[in-house]
């Protein structure tokens, strides 16, 4: 990048305790959403292609599909809206799982928007991530010492995408609500799990299939149909469903026609953002794509049903086919020319192909939604995914909102911070080098005898001889005013312990990461105002 070229750094600090991030302000979304509309309709009619698709022909289709899948999804587990004519579209996402308060929050702004634009909101299930932990963190004290109990909401599994990943123990997931509620008891009387809970016990019913049930889908589909019952007016599709639309399977044969050029500019906006960030990391935000001989690694990850071990998607141009690789022995011939029927047919063969992160978002906000709601590491991120689209596409993005919020479970911790401990520690310091300070000097005339001699020596310089002998008369002062600070040194070191107790008791109480079902059902309320 040439110097006007370079990327700014985005500023988005966390949110206080009790405070939420919306950017841009509340104020200025209309602004931004109008400007998203004009910018589409402008990169419309610019005659963009992507694959042998008109890009307008191409957002036309995929909202309709969008719109027909979600309101299918949602409404098989029991949550219906009607969607608006020629409705505009806000989207926002997230993995199916126990997230955070500040997570929370996207889904209650997404409904609000949704109401004051006469526009659908729609939640995408990020189910091509890694299901992890199936267990949350809840606070506890033992004793005097602050901890965390994990809380299983299902027993062991593989670490396999979401999509993949089976329920392995009814029992431990049916009865997770109550033990989590005896857990958080002696700090949150009626948590959200309890009114939660129920509703993914019953949304796991609905996605049982042949004694199996998917656990992401269940989780998020109770929390959408406890958004529903509190008022919340939003549809959700899980990723899995838009990646095997007609839409999806051209924005793939894009990249894939294209793959030399796409790798080239996603190295090379990468190494721009990682300068503008001052990242060393070969893997942060992400690892760049590789080139293997004739095999050019893509934005995307595949997986085969039977072994859904998530792995890089390679691809290689022959004469009139591609070749698909998985870097590790597996490889499929397919037509250059494809349709969502080839797609298909490899679905029905177990074979999964699934975007990458960026790749997710860049084809949500320029193909799918008028605007999309970030996490403040989405946002981030996402820059990124601007210079991409903007170098491989020749498109500016439309703009997207960044939103999160911070609340704290009501452990009654107080909010103690490192520079709580520096400021008693730096009063401790004063009782050694400036005692005089700290004493009513008109009480005591020995006292002002001493800080008087200090007071001369302190605006005398000379030579090395006459520097010592000051060094050794303030030292001999300081030591002399001593025990007038003595009761004070025993109380400040007394508070610096409390504090010290205290600070590593909030660094573990005082997180933002607890998982919203730990809350008190009053958060609700605070979200919706």
């Amino acid at each position: 990048m040439t110097t006007d070229e370079r990327l700014p750094k985005l500023v988005l600090a966390t949110p206080a305790e009790g405070k939420a991030l919306i950017n841009p302000p509340l104020s200025e979304l209309v602004s931004v959403w109008k400007s998203n509309r004009d910018k589409i309709a402008a990169t419309s009619s610019a005659e963009i292609q992507i694959a042998n698709r008109s890009l307008s022909e191409l957002r036309s289709t995929a909202r309709a599909e969008l719109i027909q899948l979600a309101s299918a999804y949602s409404a098989s587990y029991g949550v219906n809206f009607p969607v608006p004519a020629e409705a505009n579209i806000v989207m926002a996402g997230h993995q199916p799982e126990l997230f955070h308060s500040g997570v929370w929050f996207k889904n209650f702004l997404l409904s609000r928007l949704v109401g004051a634009w006469n526009a659908v909101g729609i939640n995408l299930v990020v189910d091509n991530d890694l299901c992890g932990s199936t267990a949350i963190r809840i606070p506890h004290m033992d004793g005097q010492r602050a901890t965390t109990l994990w809380t299983e909401f299902d027993g062991p599994g593989a670490s396999v995408p979401y999509e993949e990943r089976r329920l392995q123990d009814w029992q431990v997931f049916e009865n997770f609500a109550e033990r989590t509620v005896e857990k958080i008891g002696p700090f949150v009387g009626r948590p959200i799990v309890r009114s939660l809970w129920p509703h993914v016990i019953e949304a796991a019913c609905c996605f049982e299939s042949g004694g199996d049930v998917n656990l992401g889908a269940a989780i998020a589909a109770g929390r959408h149909r406890l958004e529903a019952e509190r008022g919340l007016r939003t549809l959700e599709v899980p990723l899995s469903q838009i990646a095997a639309t007609e839409s999806f399977s051209t924005f793939i044969a894009h990249a894939f026609i294209h793959h030399h050029r796409l790798r080239e500019v996603y190295n090379r906006s990468l190494a721009d953002y990682r300068e503008t960030y001052q990242l060393r990391s070969r893997s942060h935000p992400v690892p760049e794509l590789e080139q293997r001989e004739a095999m050019i690694e893509t934005p995307f990850w595949i997986w085969h049903r039977d072994s859904p071990d998530r792995k890089r998607l390679f691809v290689q141009h022959l004469d009139t086919t591609f070749l698909l690789h998985d870097g590790e022995g597996w490889s499929s011939e397919i037509k250059e020319k494809w349709t969502v029927d080839d797609l298909q047919f490899l679905e029905q063969q177990g074979i999964k192909i699934r975007p990458r992160a960026l790749m997710t978002t860049l084809y949500s906000r320029l193909v799918l939604s008028d605007l999309f709601i970030h996490g403040i590491g989405g946002a981030k991120y996402d820059q990124l995914t601007d210079l991409i689209a903007e170098r491989f596409l020749g498109v500016a993005l439309p703009a997207y909102c960044t939103a999160s919020a911070t609340e704290r479970l009501p452990t009654g911790t107080p909010a103690v911070v490192a520079a709580d401990i520096t400021s008693a520690e730096q009063q401790l310091r004063e009782l050694s080098f400036h005692p005089e300070r700290m004493i009513e000097l008109a009480n005591h005339p020995a006292a002002q005898e001493l800080a008087a001699i200090k007071s001369q020596w302190i605006e005398v310089s000379g030579d090395f001889e006459t520097r010592r002998r000051r060094h050794h008369d303030i030292e001999r002062c300081n030591r002399a005013l001593q025990p007038l600070v003595a009761e004070r040194r025993e109380q400040l070191l007394k508070t610096i312990e409390n504090l010290q107790q205290q600070y590593r008791a909030y660094q573990v109480l005082g997180s933002r990461e607890f998982s919203f079902c730990l809350f008190p059902e009053s958060l609700v309320e605070k979200f919706e105002a």
